[in-house]
């Protein structure tokens, strides 16, 4: 990131419940019912996240009222713990392409 100059992870997306992984069809449906109208449809989750030590971030939807993870709530990533399965990433490249989620990220 060139404003913190830390390392920048591409965090492939997950998009599923505990029971199973969301098709296609089921996730263009919560991303439209999450944050647009009916009448755009076409909206999709992106298939990547990238976040970097530093960055800025804003929740947009209430994910834990009782922790106070609601929309608006605004916070700066502080750490982000790596998955278990994933291989140590390189300290030298400034962008990490990351196999897995992280386990979390902390803001």
């Amino acid at each position: 990131c060139k404003v913190t100059n830390s390392q920048i992870f591409v965090i492939p997306a997950e998009h599923g419940t505990a029971r199973r992984s969301l098709n296609a069809a089921e996730v263009a449906d919560n991303a439209c019912s999450a944050v647009c109208s009916s009448e755009y449809r076409s909206y999709e989750l992106p298939e990547i996240l990238e976040l970097a030590i530093g960055m800025p971030v804003l929740i947009t939807q209430n994910i834990h009222t009782e922790l106070d993870i609601t929309n608006g709530a605004r916070g700066t990533v502080v750490d982000i713990v790596l998955n278990q399965a994933e291989p140590p990433p390189s300290r030298t490249h400034r962008v990490v392409d990351l196999l897995h989620p992280p386990a979390f990220v902390l803001v």
